[in-house]
């Protein structure tokens, strides 16, 4: 961890958590140099997985899967 964070406070944690959690969201701005940076991501298969889906037979059926975290 770099000396700043080290050295400050939990508050001064959490504002700089918030700070870079706002740009990770706000790169949608940043048009091509997003692209670039997407471009460079390397999905490791040996931790990916699909996201959840629904197979249709089960759509009107409630069950603890569906319940939002």
């Amino acid at each position: 961890m770099p000396q700043f964070v080290i050295n400050n406070t939990s508050n001064g944690f959490s504002t700089l958590f918030k700070d870079v959690a706002k740009e990770l969201v706000s790169t949608e701005r940043l048009g091509g140099i997003r692209d670039i940076m997407a471009s460079k991501f390397i999905i490791d298969d040996k931790y990916y997985t699909s996201p959840k889906t629904e197979d249709p037979e089960y759509r009107n059926f409630a069950s603890d899967w569906k319940i939002p975290m």
